[in-house]
């Protein structure tokens, strides 16, 4: 009895051993990664004869390297954002990387990339250059615009900052949390720490803990592959938002600028949040990675893929044409003698850049057209004619709009008026009848074409050429008295002249070639009177000012009443 009472005793005394050293095997890998253990360097871009094993004691300082060499500590805080993205400050203890690297033989000239591996076996790559050669800082403004990540801070009185493996280290948003060192552990040791490049890197996804081995590669340099955009360059209606993507949208970032220079790491970023967080940010995903746009003029994109363990991707050129507004010709009262209303979907943007509009060529001036909402409206006088019209529609960064506008002659008139509108009336106690005639009975007249000299009041000199209707033609066929003076013109935006008919039907007029000699422009100064021709004076059906050349004549002006100097 005896007996089986000691061995129940040694069997729970068994037991009880076996449970402490199995609670104890389940708590070492743990404890082990907590509190930091040795670390391996090695690798072909080193220049020592092989692996090199630094110790806990080593890193902490308190055990010699070498004979009285002791690795030197650092105390650092780092800015740093991660993917979500969210800011945090870290601060950690340990010893500079270059350092580390120095104790294992240093850097070869042909190194390219150094490759950290944590206790779990997480992996992350680095090109040397933009660990140990490109300038890394600590922003201390860079929680001004507050935690969210993607909103980017002041980037002034920025701090280099170097790299190191942290025996202990410890974190928080909170810069007086970060000062006090009571913080300090060693849950994640050995911890690298590293610095921003930009006030808007997101540096913290890399900050691998519990490393065990570095390893420095001669291996050549990856590069990124491009940015992506949707929709395509070229051509795009106004409004148009533009996505753009890297090729894994996590710590490969899109930089871009709007304004034709070369994006850089300072550049706005496209893809703030990381692919791994779309899922769980589908609230605010598209605030924040906001699509470029709306597009509502001429746009070129410029983006470069910049990213860890990497080179940049090339700057790739996305240029976009945004489409002018959808120009409809009126079919309403499109005929001779009204004004045409050309109609548009209203876009506040192009409306307010159009510059100019055009009828087959001839720039409109002021006052023939006006833009309201949705509407372009023509005045009637630019359509002399019955025929097809191309009107052209400018704005500032857009391409032109253009339409073909259909102009009728008009339906009617009353009797003796059955080929269109009425475009001229002549009237008075002068002439035997009152006569009107449209415009297609103008135009089935014998036209007359010659060029015009004039010195306006300023005075200025001009040339003019036209081409219409004797004025003698007119007035003979509606039997002018002989007791008639005065002729009085009435435009139809009520401007009128008075003219007798001495001056305008007996009296010789002239065009004078050599009106410019002697001065261009200067109406004081005298010109030639040699090799003057009599013209007559003529209501002219097309004309052009400024030129002596029929192919700059259009219908704009019409009717026009054009008459030969007298001297």
């Amino acid at each position: 009895m005896k007996q089986k009472k000691w061995r129940n005793r040694l069997l729970m005394l068994v037991l009880s051993v076996l449970m402490l050293v199995g609670m104890v095997g389940l708590m070492a890998p743990a404890d082990a990664l907590a509190a930091g253990g040795d670390i391996a360097i090695s690798g072909p871009g080193l220049n020592g004869p092989g692996p090199v094993t630094i110790t806990q004691n080593q890193l902490r300082g308190t055990e010699s390297v070498s004979k009285g060499v002791y690795l030197q500590q650092q105390d650092v805080i780092y800015s740093t954002i991660n993917t979500w993205p969210t800011k945090s400050w870290y601060r950690g203890q340990g010893v500079k990387l270059i350092d580390l690297l120095n104790a294992a033989g240093g850097l070869k000239p042909e190194a390219t990339q150094i490759r950290f591996t944590s206790g779990d076996n997480f992996k992350v790559t680095f090109t040397v250059e933009e660990l140990l050669n490109a300038p890394r800082y600590r922003f201390p403004k860079f929680m001004s615009s507050g935690l969210p990540g993607h909103l980017p801070g002041d980037p002034s009185g920025k701090v280099l900052v170097d790299t190191i493996i942290a025996h202990r280290s410890f974190s928080a948003q909170s810069y007086n949390d970060i000062l006090d060192a009571e913080n300090f552990n060693r849950s994640d040791a050995n911890l690298l720490l590293y610095g921003q490049r930009a006030v808007t890197q997101q540096t913290n996804s890399r900050f691998a803990k519990w490393v065990v081995q570095i390893e420095v590669l001669t291996d050549p340099v990856p590069q990124w592959d491009n940015p992506t955009v949707n929709p395509a360059p070229g051509e795009v209606p106004a409004g148009t938002m533009v996505e753009m993507h890297s090729p894994f949208d996590d710590e490969d970032k899109v930089h871009y600028t709007l304004d034709g220079s070369a994006p850089t790491i300072d550049s706005p970023m496209y893809n703030w949040v990381a692919m791994r967080w779309w899922s769980s940010r589908s609230d605010d995903l598209a605030e924040i990675n906001h699509k470029i746009g709306p597009l509502n003029s001429d746009t070129t994109i410029k983006a470069v893929v910049i990213g860890p363990g990497r080179s940049d991707s090339d700057i790739v050129t996305f240029s976009y044409q945004v489409d002018p507004a959808l120009l409809t010709a009126d079919v309403t009262d499109n005929v001779v003698g009204q004004p045409v209303e050309l109609t548009f979907t209203d876009d506040a943007a192009w409306r307010a850049a159009i510059t100019g509009v055009s009828v087959d060529g001839a720039d409109l001036v002021d006052g023939k057209y006006t833009v309201s909402a949705g509407k372009i409206t023509i005045a009637a006088a630019v359509f002399t004619k019955a025929k097809d019209y191309t009107v052209v529609v400018k704005a500032t960064g857009y391409a032109d709009a253009c339409v073909t506008q259909t102009i009728r002659a008009g339906s009617g008139g009353g009797p003796g008026n059955p080929d269109g509108d009425i475009k001229l009336t002549i009237t008075g106690d002068g002439v035997a009848a009152e006569k009107t005639y449209t415009l297609a009975q103008l135009q089935a007249m014998d036209q007359y074409e010659q060029v015009y000299s004039a010195i306006n009041t300023w005075p200025s000199k001009r040339w003019y050429v036209g081409k219409g209707v004797k004025l003698r033609t007119l007035l003979n066929e509606v039997g002018m008295k002989s007791s008639a003076s005065l002729i009085k013109f009435t435009a139809s935006d009520g401007v009128t002249r008075t003219l007798t008919v001495q001056e305008l039907l007996k009296d010789r007029r002239y065009y004078f070639p050599g009106l410019k000699d002697n001065d261009e422009n200067g109406g004081q100064v005298p010109g030639s009177s040699a090799g003057r021709q009599e013209v007559e004076p003529i209501l002219a059906l097309e004309s052009a000012e400024g030129s002596v050349a029929p192919g700059d004549m259009n219908g704009i002006n019409a009717l026009l009443l054009m008459l030969g100097q007298r001297a």
